[in-house]
């Protein structure tokens, strides 16, 4: 199974990553497991367009950072961008050219929460805990 992880950085020490790491690696035992994070959390900003890259941090499941998203962390007083369409053909474009067969959603901040709706209309199975 092709499973997409969504939460902070995955180095991060502390917080949901001290969940959603040791969740990537062992689900990575039996699955392929994708690792999805904000550039928000890492401050990993420039003056390109937004993107989705993949980064070799981990041996055990593949991880990807979307740089340059208009999400901002602790968004809070701006919540209409959490949920716009801002991400939408880029987040497609992943979840469809790998494969995505289900999606875990830990921490959403830097990304739309309008990725739900795409990925369902994609027929992915999505759990937000």
């Amino acid at each position: 199974m092709r499973i997409l992880i969504i939460g902070d950085h995955p180095k991060t020490i502390g917080g949901v990553t001290n969940y959603t790491r040791p969740l990537s690696i062992e689900l990575s035992k039996t699955h392929e497991v994708f690792y999805l994070y904000s550039s928000a959390f890492t401050f990993n900003f420039d003056m390109l367009k937004m993107r989705i890259e993949e980064f070799k941090d981990f041996p055990t499941f593949r991880s990807f950072e979307l740089i340059n998203g208009l999400g901002l962390e602790k968004n809070y007083d701006t919540l209409s961008i959490d949920t716009s369409n801002w991400t939408d053909k880029l987040f497609r474009q992943f979840i469809i050219e790998n494969r995505i067969e289900i999606i875990h959603i830990n921490e959403i901040f830097g990304l739309s929460s309008n990725i739900i709706n795409v990925a369902k209309k994609e027929g992915i199975h999505v759990i937000v805990t």
